[in-house]
């Protein structure tokens, strides 16, 4: 009976850590790097004349700017000095992000999307 009581408490725990690993560290990592890819998708459908840009790009270039905001907030603090280190800059991007969806000139808002990409440490094989 004790040994049943012992192996049940030790799946419980190893199951509580697990949740707790994936859920704090894994989930938030994997979402950050989901809207990065998300964000890139979103330049290769970047207008050619922003005044005429859809209302749905610009929505969609917004909401990836309050994600990246939110999923940064959740990071481990270890995974935020890391990519600090690789000089990512998720605060800049997001700001960038805004300034993109509400630029209506073609010069300003390219500026904006190479400001963006080095804010994100894009390269060339993302996009």
């Amino acid at each position: 009976m004790t040994d049943l009581l012992i192996v049940t408490g030790i799946s419980f725990f190893a199951g509580a850590f697990g949740y707790i690993l994936y859920k704090l560290i894994f989930l938030p990592i994997w979402q950050y790097r989901k809207i990065k890819r998300m964000i890139a998708a979103s330049f290769h459908r970047f207008p050619q004349n922003m005044e005429k840009a859809s209302p749905e790009w610009k929505d969609e270039i917004r909401k990836n700017a309050a994600r990246l905001l939110s999923v940064h907030a959740q990071l481990p603090l270890w995974y935020r000095l890391a990519i600090g280190n690789r000089d990512e800059s998720p605060e800049k991007a997001s700001t960038q992000l805004m300034k993109l969806a509400n630029t209506k000139n073609n010069d300003h808002a390219r500026n904006q999307v190479d400001k963006i990409e080095r804010s994100l440490n894009f390269t060339k094989s993302l996009l």
